[in-house]
């Protein structure tokens, strides 16, 4: 799997990260690793700090998905379902 792969797991993995956070910094920051590298100044600027999934677990999901046969549909990918890559609605007050 190469890095880009993993750190899109790795987002999308992370604490307070959901469906719509993860498109918006992709289209933010060009892609999964800019926005990884980008979420502590993001955090700091908010006064947080930063959670990012930790490698070594993800790196476990990979292995154990491998292991499996399973294979990682990620947002962008060309045969990712289209119904799941439909922009989310987002809700009017």
């Amino acid at each position: 799997m190469d890095q880009a792969r993993f750190d899109a797991i790795r987002l999308a993995r992370s604490p307070r990260i959901g469906p719509i956070s993860y498109r918006h910094l992709i289209a933010r920051f060009g892609g999964p690793s800019a926005a990884l590298a980008a979420l502590p100044d993001l955090a700091r600027r908010a006064g947080r700090v930063a959670e990012l999934a930790d490698e070594r677990a993800i790196a476990g999901h990979v292995e154990a998905a491998d292991r499996l046969g399973a294979r990682w549909l990620i947002w962008g990918d060309a045969d990712y379902p289209p119904p799941c890559s439909l922009k989310p609605r987002m809700r009017r007050r």
